[in-house]
């Protein structure tokens, strides 16, 4: 129900991440059967699209979980997450693109390979050369923050990913790509910081 209402709310297109825990991006088939469930719910409410993305255990795509997932949600637009980063460089960046095309994925949330998108814009700049032959759009994200939003812009990106978050005392402990967030600290989108970015 919070859900539902506060998407009624919203204008903008809403993409909903498919990740049912937190770790590793090697799921499990009940792992897979509970990003299906969340998907067919979430689309009941309103979603526009889909985040997610799934590794084996070799750190490469796992194409037939990626594929199971996809067919429950055709005719809707999907990104394939920040699972990029960690995937084994067995593959070139061009065999890895053209899997994740074909699949149907239609960005790529990445740093570039790196911590933040400052920390690898080289890596960055060159995917999202590459990606134009494969019409997959490269949705930087990891960092992006006023300081570095016009060097995205002025290489070409069209749009970007920022949590604009800011910590927030709740007296609980988590983590965020298995790094974790100072003690007694939670993260919270932050008004300021979006009007800022904007």
């Amino acid at each position: 129900k919070q859900w539902y209402q506060r998407r009624v709310a919203i204008t903008a297109g809403v993409f909903c991440m498919l990740r049912p825990r937190s770790g590793d991006f090697c799921y499990s088939k009940y792992d897979l059967s509970t990003m299906i469930s969340d998907a067919q719910e979430l689309k009941t409410h309103g979603a526009d699209g889909f985040v997610f993305g799934i590794l084996n255990n070799d750190q490469e795509i796992n194409k037939e979980f990626c594929k199971k997932l996809l067919d429950h949600i055709p005719n809707y637009p999907c990104t394939f997450h920040r699972a990029f980063d960690f995937i084994s460089k067995k593959s070139s960046t061009l065999e890895i693109l053209g899997t994740i095309q074909e699949l149907g994925f239609k960005r790529i949330l990445t740093t570039g390979g790196g911590d933040t998108v400052s920390s690898s814009a080289n890596e960055l700049l060159k995917l999202h050369k590459a990606s134009k032959e494969y019409g997959i759009i490269i949705l930087p994200g990891g960092g992006v923050n006023p300081s570095n939003i016009k060097l995205l812009v002025d290489n070409g990106f069209e749009e970007v990913h920022s949590s604009c978050s800011v910590y927030e005392s709740d007296g609980e402990y988590g983590s965020l790509f298995n790094k974790p967030l100072p003690q007694g600290k939670r993260k919270i989108v932050s008004v300021e910081k979006v009007k800022e970015l904007c």
